[in-house]
């Protein structure tokens, strides 16, 4: 099939949570089918990352994108529409004039928006069928539900309603869509009732790749992977480093901490502060980071989506203590494969469990990693997508 993939992020390098899922269904699928890759890019793409992704597609295009500006003109004029204001705010109609244009060359099978950001942009192509992949909206439920003062809890609610007119509006127009947790089916049901067909498709690792020898761990060391850009991964590590990572350090005050990924203006001044949490900035591979920590923590609180760090480090053969919020989306067992925790007490008593016991280290490792063999190799994943897209495509053609 030809396929026309559209993109909110530029995926190489694949350096964050999307852009490794991006990444590598583009890399799996383009071994049985063309791609056409058109995506934005948030800065000057080299000929070096143009070149990385042509060697899995036919056709690369990318178009800057503008943030959303809450003030400007189009944002404010938002407040009166039933949209999302960041979508009337930051629409690209030159990125539309670049899907067109490679239609007129050549008709796509199928058009896979990447995320909910996309979603307009499909619909450029009202003949072809499309499948809306990773929908992601729970958060916006979350933000509302936790919000106790009364103007923003309003302002959140709007919001919130905005998401689902929205989204009833755009499934109506889509043929498919994917998930990548259980809990993220609920919103889109609540938008449209009884909308089908929607696909659970996980995250996962690319077991190639993270197979090797990256070093041996450090003592006590915990490791945390996650742009702290992200609303979901400050919150998480606000939550530990103030109520989980004392309880810890009171136990075993030479335990080290970790934090790795963007910190490009984040407010540090909100994190408590710890001489043994060390910031790392981002790191091009975090691989031996992972690899030579004792344990990885997910200590998130909000959002639906599967974590990603949870099966690389897995595959990795790193143990991990999360969240129920943080494991969610991965059958996974509590005490064989990996240990879930909530309350900061539990949390702490958990990761100290594990740097305490080099046998339930030594489980947790060996299970993880042949866990993400068995279910999270993100070529059993995009095995698992390809026949839903060309499932998708056959009922729509059938019509």
């Amino acid at each position: 099939m030809r396929i026309l993939f559209l993109s909110r992020w530029y995926p190489y390098p694949p350096d964050n949570g999307s852009k490794v899922r991006i990444f590598n269904i583009i890399k799996y699928l383009a071994r049985s089918h063309d791609i056409t890759l058109i995506s934005f890019a948030e800065e000057m793409i080299s000929s070096e990352r143009l070149a990385a992704m042509r060697e899995f597609c036919s056709r690369v295009e990318v178009t800057p994108y503008k943030r959303f500006q809450p003030t400007s003109g189009k944002a404010l004029r938002g407040f009166f529409s039933r949209k999302p204001r960041s979508f009337i705010d930051t629409f690209s109609r030159e990125l539309q004039g670049q899907i067109e244009s490679a239609e007129r060359e050549m008709p796509f099978d199928v058009v896979i928006a990447s995320q909910v950001d996309m979603a307009p942009y499909a619909l450029a192509l009202p003949t072809t069928p499309k499948i809306l992949e990773e929908i992601e909206i729970s958060i916006f439920h979350d933000q509302y539900i936790k919000e106790f003062h009364p103007l923003k809890k309003a302002r959140k609610r709007l919001m919130w309603g905005k998401w689902l007119f929205y989204m009833a509006e755009v499934l109506r127009q889509y043929d498919g869509c994917t998930v990548v947790s259980e809990p993220e089916i609920e919103p889109i049901q609540k938008a449209l009732p009884g909308y089908q067909p929607v696909a659970l498709i996980p995250n996962g690792a690319d077991i190639e790749r993270f197979t090797g020898d990256f070093g041996q761990p450090e003592c006590n060391t915990l490791v945390y992977t996650g742009a702290l850009t992200y609303y979901v991964n400050f919150d998480a590590m606000k939550f530990f480093l103030g109520e989980v990572f004392p309880l810890i350090l009171a136990q075993c005050p030479e335990v080290k901490l970790y934090m790795a990924g963007h910190l490009e203006g984040v407010a540090m001044d909100e994190l408590p502060k710890h001489d043994n949490a060390i910031f790392t900035g981002h790191l091009a591979d975090i691989r031996h980071r992972v690899a030579g920590s004792w344990l990885s923590i997910v200590p998130e609180r909000v959002g639906g989506g599967t974590r990603i760090k949870v099966p690389e480090s897995m595959a990795l053969g790193t143990p991990v203590v999360a969240t129920t919020r943080g494991a969610t989306g991965l059958d996974v067992r509590h005490g064989e494969d990996i240990l879930v925790a909530d309350t900061p007490e539990d949390f702490a008593a958990a990761v100290l469990r594990v740097l305490k016991d080099p046998q339930l280290r030594e489980t947790l490792s060996r299970n993880g990693r042949r866990t993400v063999e068995e279910k999270y190799d993100w070529k059993v994943i995009v095995h698992q997508f390809d026949t839903f897209i060309q499932s998708v495509v056959t009922q729509r053609n059938s019509k």
